[in-house]
């Protein structure tokens, strides 16, 4: 069904006031019945905004809004929509009224249908805020040091030429660091947090970026000076992350670890207001679930099917605990949205492990209570209850070489004192573990929970290479919650019999890696018990 959104802003094609309209006032195609409107994805910035629409001017912006107040990166992109024709444009700012709390967490919940609904998605890559326009001033004219073009009079190989033109026809030869393609995905607003979905969401974009722009769609990719992919790729790698493009043709486990490469994208990325940090990813989640992961029901970033799989993130970076944002400590510990930093996947395996290898966690039921819309309104609570195998006390304990390392190796069981030979350096560096809210990692005994494990070569190993196969363990490092910090957990019933609670409930502090002989793992799979807790 064709998107509506609430509000639209009208660009004066037919000369009048660029003003704000409602969605079902704007005129629809007549061939398709929809609306065409363009989308603007830009920074907000550090600064408060200079434009925004209010319970107080909105009525003044529906009858006109003054080209005098509109700031430049506004204009720019009012002046991109009317040349390519398009009546109207989606700006947030000025489509959603800032000050009314529940129309923003209303219309925040559908950036999947306003992003897909429109028809391009203009992209200001290098603006900082909404005052520094789509076309900024560049140094060097967007040229990076290194960079340069010049003119030539030599033909290029297989050169034909063209109408009017000489085979002594001057060429402008221009010469680029890296790869072009990826270049807008080391641009400004690829650093912010809600322009992950805005890119992922739309079906064409244009990046007004230097010196090139660059245009996307489901087809291709291709630049200004004429660089050209065919075929939008599933990812692409930039030099500070994954850009992130459609993924129409991936299946199964395969799909499920391109959503991981997203997550690990989006963890890199910064808000003006970290408390965003749930709702801007809320569109992508939508879409996923709906086109992708065919009915799989999303528990805050996880999935539901693959949920022992998603549980194996891992903080890569980030801040100590004391200067966490206070919205982190609202979400449930097992939930990557809790990161404090940059959380990765499938760091200790690669592809052909991540689907291959055995998950040992089934989650049972779960429940997850928002105050009003789901993922842009406050959380109220949230748990996951799952089966695994019965859990495990482990001695971990830091030792000065092991913090060379990221995440630092840690000795298991108190092994492991000497690294003479390979033996011995195995066993002394066959642990990794991090903490999720601390960079000191304190020596003593934890209760683990064991997610996954792998047969791994050993010449993937980076520092010890034994000459025997390696099982690897992936598990999470817990920390049990004492029933009187959970009198109540909404929707589960906890009862209490002399002191105890008949549910065991835990909560997530950290994940580990253990490397060790076929039979001699940490964990015992094979006797078939389980047992079940609850995760908060």
């Amino acid at each position: 069904m064709p998107c509506r959104p609430l509000r639209l802003v009208h660009v004066g094609l037919d000369d009048t006031p660029v003003r704000l309209i409602l969605g079902e006032e704007a005129s629809t195609n007549a061939a398709t019945g929809s609306i065409e409107y363009a989308t603007l994805s830009y920074c907000w910035g550090k600064n408060e905004l200079p434009l925004r629409t209010t319970r107080e001017n909105l009525d003044q912006f529906s009858h006109s809004i003054s080209p005098e107040i509109i700031p430049a990166t506004f204009a720019d992109a009012l002046w991109v929509t009317r040349r390519l024709g398009i009546p109207y444009i989606w700006i947030d700012a000025l489509c959603i009224r800032q000050d009314d709390d529940s129309e923003w967490q209303v219309e925040a919940s559908r950036m999947d249908e306003i992003y897909s609904g429109s028809q391009i998605t203009i992209a200001a890559e290098e603006s900082e805020d909404s005052t520094s326009g789509c076309f900024p001033e560049k140094e060097r004219g967007g040229f990076e040091a290194g960079e340069m073009f010049f003119h030539t009079q030599l033909s290029p190989p297989h050169f034909r030429p063209v109408d009017g033109q000489s085979d002594s026809s001057p060429f402008l030869v221009r010469i680029y660091k890296g790869d072009m393609l990826c270049r807008n995905g080391r641009s400004t607003r690829n650093t912010r947090g809600w322009t992950l979905q805005e890119t992922f969401l739309t079906y064409r974009q244009v990046s007004l970026m230097s010196p090139d722009i660059h245009w996307a769609c489901k087809e291709l990719h291709t630049t200004e000076c004429g660089v050209t992919q065919r075929g939008r790729p599933t990812l692409q790698q930039a030099e500070w992350g994954w850009v992130v493009q459609h993924v129409p043709y991936l299946h199964g486990e395969h799909i499920k670890n391109s959503w991981r490469e997203i997550v690990g994208n989006y963890s890199l990325r910064q808000f003006t207001y970290p408390s965003d940090r749930v709702a801007a990813i809320a569109g992508a989640i939508r879409y996923m679930a709906k086109f992708q992961f065919h009915g799989d029901e999303a528990v805050l970033g996880l999935w539901k099917a693959s949920f022992g799989n998603d549980l194996a993130w891992l903080r890569l970076t980030g801040p100590d605990e004391s200067i966490v944002p206070q919205s982190v400590h609202k979400l449930p510990s097992w939930a990557w949205l809790a990161s404090p930093g940059s959380a990765i996947y499938n760091f200790w395996y690669y592809l052909e492990d991540r689907i291959s290898g055995e998950s040992h966690i089934a989650l049972l039921n779960h429940r997850i209570t928002w105050t009003n819309t789901p993922y842009t309104s406050p959380l109220l609570s949230a748990w996951a209850r799952v089966e695994c195998l019965p859990l495990r006390e482990i001695e971990l304990h830091p030792f000065p070489a092991g913090a060379r390392y990221n995440p630092p190796c840690v000795r298991v069981f108190g092994e492991g004192t000497a690294d003479s030979d390979d033996d011995a350096r195995f066993a002394l560096y066959r642990c990794n573990a991090q903490l999720d809210h601390s960079n000191t990692f304190e020596g003593g005994r934890y209760t683990c929970m064991l997610i996954r494990s792998i047969r791994v070569s050993p010449d993937s190993l980076r520092v010890a290479k034994p000459a025997f196969a390696i099982v690897r363990e992936v598990f999470l490092i817990l920390q049990k919650v004492e029933l009187k910090a959970v009198e109540r957990i909404e929707g589960l019933q906890v009862t209490r019999e002399e002191g105890e609670s008949d549910i065991l409930v835990y909560k997530r502090i950290g994940i580990a890696k253990l490397d060790s002989r076929p039979g001699e793992g940490a964990f015992d799979t094979e006797t078939g018990n389980r047992v079940s807790i609850v995760l908060v």
